[in-house]
């Protein structure tokens, strides 16, 4: 075997180059458990299919051609993005290309072109004759209705009769049906017994624009955007349940407060009654709500507060076979389990113990409820915060066990009879591999992934898990990746990676995909790199998270400082020569990096950052520094412009102009500010890019920018 070569950065983000691993795309189960549905590559390497695979031996097969999913003989093949399948396998709803601004790369689409696909006869047809795509089409639990949206308003296509039929009819750009704001798009879902839809309504009259300008153009074209801002106007939302046999909407009273959220909507076992979780703007309490779908009328079921924020997830499960529900809660300091019956009483805790369900940025954690054999799966954090596994315990809180074995990261889709899952592992050295197992964790078979075979020609270092007490005396997760010819009597610069945002997680037994080799890729350039898990971040309970209300930037610089320090006390590390970079929350530290911390960071590229709360979402700013304007005070100490005259060393700021989540104004509001102090630092634009910074050839350039910077200003005799 020949000697191991270096990366380049062509190896990592070149053309057709994906270090993700392998995944299932689409993954959908069979209604009877035995097989999975998904969508792969055909292996002409152009199209793609949907294919079927048996559980117990693999046995695979093509269910849908990318390559003939045509129109008509004149017209291209449709392309598979996604699809939905009826229960008895015979009716597909395709997702098609998407319709949007051609400058807006990473945007939610705006609408997407369905197609329903009759696998009897293998004819296909458009959801709709009308022009243009479509928003959240579902088909009917029943199979014979698809819903969707168009234009703001809920339209349902029977397809026994081909018949559309619009439901309701006042949407338009400020009103909007069947869609959800703050907490997720989609707004609408089917009874149970397909006879009814709750939709949220939305009103955005009120609600001021933000413009995205397309410059590429002679002359440019500009697409708003409705974007509240901290203590700005909110949407005004309601609920209602339309009856498909009467034609008519039932509007739920859900009190006289409009300026609030309703973050889930979902069906209760009762056909009469729909489950609404309420939440006031402020963002610390958090009501169950059971409404009559007749008579609108509803009643709180149970309510969570907090002195500082409760978290929003998609844990509430209602069992099949009893009036009894899972509602998981952090009231004890760590996301628990509980079991409810439907007048709020609570029946038991299920989970308990000084560790938590997972509750990062992952929404759900309750897997699966296995009502007939009294089991709850789910994934979390019991063994270990920078691992995830897989657990099932006894419906009243008994014989907790867990499913996973080996150390990483694991995840699971269960079957709809809960008697086998499918898992997806990784480790920090190992890519993505999936494996189908028992409920009780033993293995079925291996279905692919585990290793990318190019991997084994590099010379690549291993990264090493340490614990870093601080001065407070506060024990912090961290990661350090040294150089392959590692020499300890050298002196080594640095290079922090930051993110560091509330219930984040960056230090973590799991496959860093491209960004983890192109740490590795410095490495061998003679770096150490360095990622430092702050207080705030996830799988240390709430407790631990709440460190960071009204100190979103303070806190987490403090503890990259104090990882700064412990550095410093290595014989081979260089304490002059640190840099850090980041993107979204990791560019916003940098930024103070490089200003408030300027004393410890000499270099740093921040990319996408929220560099003044006030201009980003009421949602997400006003749930971790209040509301306005009682708070103004803490908005103000989290701003960077309010160091930028403290800026010292080499700063790059990175930012795509079609950026629909942090906005270009935050980059130029603190270029300004560096302006107007005479303070010089470096800026790189990306046209048409929004807030990830893909597409086309932007990976490629934002990294060897990155390689370059770094090697320039953070190389030996650079200080």
């Amino acid at each position: 075997m020949g000697a191991k070569r270096l990366l380049t950065l062509d190896d990592i983000f070149g053309p057709d180059v994906d270090w993700n691993g392998v995944s299932m795309q689409n993954l959908q189960w069979t209604s009877d458990s035995s097989a999975f549905l998904y969508v792969d590559d055909d292996p002409d390497g152009e199209t793609k299919n949907i294919y079927q695979e048996r559980v117990d031996d693999g046995k695979r097969d093509v269910l849908i051609e990318g390559k003939f999913l045509v129109l008509n003989q004149s017209s291209s093949n449709i392309p598979i993005n996604g699809f939905q399948v009826t229960d008895d396998g015979l009716y597909f709803l395709i997702a098609g290309p998407s319709e949007q601004p051609r400058f807006l790369f990473g945007t939610p689409p705006s609408d997407i072109h369905y197609y329903v696909y009759d696998a009897q006869t293998c004819a296909l047809m458009p959801l709709s004759d009308i022009a243009g795509g479509q928003k959240h089409a579902k088909i009917a639990p029943d199979g014979t209705k698809i819903g969707f949206v168009r234009g703001g308003n809920l339209f349902m296509f029977d397809r026994s009769s081909g018949i559309e039929s619009q439901l309701t009819f006042d949407g338009n750009e400020d009103i909007l049906n069947g869609l959800n704001k703050g907490f997720g798009e989609d707004g609408w879902y089917w009874s149970p017994d397909s006879k009814r839809i709750v939709f949220v309504h939305v009103d955005q009259t009120a609600v001021r624009t933000v413009p995205l300008i397309d410059y590429m153009t002679t002359y440019p074209k500009v697409h708003r955007i409705k974007y509240p801002k901290s203590g700005e106007t909110n949407w005004r939302l309601s609920i209602g349940v339309f009856h498909l046999e009467t034609g008519q909407t039932t509007w739920l009273k859900l009190g006289p407060e409009t300026d609030v959220y309703f973050p889930r909507l979902k069906w209760t076992r009762d056909p009469s009654l729909v489950a609404i979780e309420r939440l006031n703007r402020q963002q610390n309490k958090l009501e169950l709500l059971f409404a009559n779908i007749d008579t609108g009328e509803s009643k709180v079921i149970l309510t969570e507060t907090d002195p500082y924020w409760v978290r929003i997830d998609d844990d509430l499960t209602f069992l099949k076979d009893s009036d009894r529900f899972i509602w998981t809660s952090e009231r004890s300091g760590y996301k628990h389990a509980y079991l409810y019956d439907y007048d709020g009483r609570q029946v038991n805790q299920i989970t308990r113990g000084e560790w938590e369900m997972n509750a990062g940025r992952s929404t759900r954690s309750v897997l699966c409820v296995d009502e007939a054999d009294g089991w709850m799966y789910f994934d979390g954090k019991r063994d270990g915060v920078t691992e995830q596994h897989l657990y099932r315990i006894r419906l009243d809180g008994q014989m907790m066990q867990r499913l996973s074995k080996k150390p990483g990261w694991h995840s699971a889709s269960f079957s709809p009879n809960a008697k086998s899952f499918m898992k997806t592992f990784s480790d920090v050295n190992t890519p993505p591999k999936i494996s189908i197992h028992r409920s009780e964790g033993s293995l079925i078979r291996v279905v692919k992934g585990g290793e990318l075979s190019s991997l084994a020609e590099f010379d690549l270092a291993e990264p090493e898990f340490l614990t870093v007490r601080t001065g407070n005396g506060i024990s912090l997760n961290a990661v350090m990746t040294r150089p392959v010819d590692f020499k300890r009597e050298r002196k080594y610069p640095v290079i922090f990676y930051a993110y560091g945002g509330v219930s984040s997680q960056s230090v973590v037994n799991r496959w860093g995909g491209a960004r983890g080799l192109w740490h590795k890729l410095m490495t061998q350039k003679g770096y150490i790199v360095f990622t430092i898990d702050n207080r705030g971040t996830g799988g240390r309970g709430k407790v631990f998270e709440n460190f960071m209300y009204q100190n979103l930037g303070t806190v987490p610089l403090q503890d990259h400082i104090e990882g700064a320090k412990y550095l410093a006390g290595f014989s081979y590390v260089d304490p002059l020569r640190f840099g850090i970079w980041g993107r979204s929350g990791g560019g916003y530290l940098t930024c103070l990096a490089l200003t408030e911390g300027s004393d410890y960071f000499k270099v740093g590229i921040a990319q996408a950052s929220v560099t003044n709360y006030l201009l980003y979402s009421s949602v997400w700013a006003e749930r971790y520094l209040g509301l306005l304007p009682e708070n103004k005070n803490a908005y103000n100490k989290e701003a960077v412009v309010t160091y930028a005259h403290k800026l010292r060393g080499h700063l790059m700021l990175v930012h795509g102009m079609a950026d629909d989540n942090v906005q270009l104004q935050n980059t130029l509001e603190v270029a300004e500010a560096f302006q107007n102090s005479n303070k010089q630092f470096d800026l790189m634009l990306y046209h048409g890019r929004d807030h990830p910074l893909r597409g086309g050839n932007t990976q490629l350039h934002l990294f060897t920018l990155m390689t370059e910077y770094f090697l320039r200003h953070l190389s030996i005799g650079s200080q």
